[in-house]
């Protein structure tokens, strides 16, 4: 849906998968001829869903909670690093491959053990409870928004949507580069194949409160002859894995050179068109260095400013810490003693003290081998 809208839309500025107010405050700050778009999740606002009716249009996405659990059990493991830990993927990929050949000789639950065993919570009832009620609660909340259950994505019944938006959505909108992975089944009641009958008993408490209330089918039967396609499963794990050790998730961070193709640097722009501060930041330190792009201080800068100007906290630190390394003119915008303040602000003095020496350190680095390499 984010993507069909971006590409409906003319231009608009663009924060994917918002998580805290001053994202939103960035956004109706933003240039007053261009349109505002955000996906946001659940736990950004839990305290302040009041930040997103200033939005002139809202859409709630539901999806029946079971096949959201089943979602949840493909995606999570590709989540913040968790790809990169080998013996965890390969012990996951297998269970779901003995799964895939027998899919009720395998509970969720065996998933959730898996990863309690490597340090993890994952897969606990409760967790999906809490979801559910995150929804009653921005159901509540949302003021004048449009319900749009995920049924109506995957069958292109969009009429209704559109005549809430007052505009046509494109029936083939490309998905964003750096999130391409994300694309998996888009099929409706695959929780029929994946729920054994303990999943059921497990689930139902935690789920059928949402299911009635949102009018999602209420019969719990199973497949009788359940099928899940490994392309779908220990397949789309593992080509993800590989997908993101190519091209990794942005971290604000400096990678080696090697990463840095014209692939990769593409990468990071498709998550810039989307608002992703961390590729923006990642993008200036490239410019910085010279790293799969030109060496520019100006457009290093100009980087850094567009995530400072979003409320980033790293990029407020980067500033601070060029300028006071000199290697940068803060000009006529914020000063150092400001960039400062904003950041101890945002993170308490002691997080901006050890963020700060470990950026310090970083320009100290790179400027102590620009002088090096010039001597020689």
């Amino acid at each position: 849906m984010y993507s069909m809208l971006k590409s409906a839309l003319q231009d608009p500025v663009c924060c994917f998968e918002a998580s805290s107010v001053r994202q939103i405050d960035f956004l109706f700050g933003a240039a007053a001829d261009r349109d505002k778009l955000t996906k946001a999740l659940y736990h950004g606002f839990d305290d302040n869903i009041g930040a997103l009716n200033g939005f002139d249009r809202k859409v709630h996405i539901l999806r029946d909670p079971r096949d959201v659990v089943i979602s949840y059990l493909l995606y999570w493991p590709l989540l913040r690093g968790r790809h990169l830990q080998v013996e965890f993927i390969s012990e996951f990929v297998g269970l779901l491959k003995r799964k895939e050949a027998d899919p009720h000789s395998v509970n969720l639950r065996d998933f959730s053990e898996l990863t309690t065993r490597h340090g993890f919570q994952f897969l606990q009832p409760q967790d999906f409870l809490a979801l559910c009620r995150n929804a009653f609660k921005y159901d509540r909340e949302l003021h004048g928004a449009h319900v749009m259950k995920y049924d109506s994505l995957i069958s292109g019944e969009l009429g209704p949507t559109e005549d809430y938006l007052g505009f046509s959505l494109p029936r083939l909108a490309k998905v964003s580069d750096h999130i391409s992975y994300n694309e998996r089944q888009k099929a409706l009641g695959i929780w029929r194949d994946w729920f054994t009958p303990t999943d059921v008993d497990d689930y139902r408490s935690s789920l059928s409160g949402f299911i009635k209330h949102f009018g999602f089918d209420s019969d719990w039967t199973l497949s009788e002859e359940p099928y899940i396609a490994p392309e779908y499963g220990s397949g789309y794990i593992s080509k993800s894995v590989a997908k993101l050790t190519e091209f990794p998730a942005s971290s604000s961070e400096l990678r080696e050179a090697r990463y840095y193709t014209d692939a990769y640097i593409a990468h990071l722009q498709s998550a810039r068109s989307d608002g992703i501060e961390s590729a923006i930041i990642e993008l200036a330190l490239a410019h910085f260095v010279g790293y799969g792009v030109e060496k520019s201080l100006d457009q290093y800068r100009a980087y850094l400013h567009e995530a400072y100007e979003r409320g980033n906290v790293t990029a407020m630190i980067h500033l601070f810490a060029a300028s006071h390394s000199g290697i940068i003119d803060l000009g006529s915008g914020p000063s150092e003693s400001d960039l400062a303040n904003e950041a101890v602000s945002c993170t308490g003095s002691r997080t901006f003290k050890r963020r700060a020496r470990h950026i310090l350190d970083f320009y100290e680095v790179q400027v102590a081998g620009s002088a090096a390499l010039r001597v020689c």
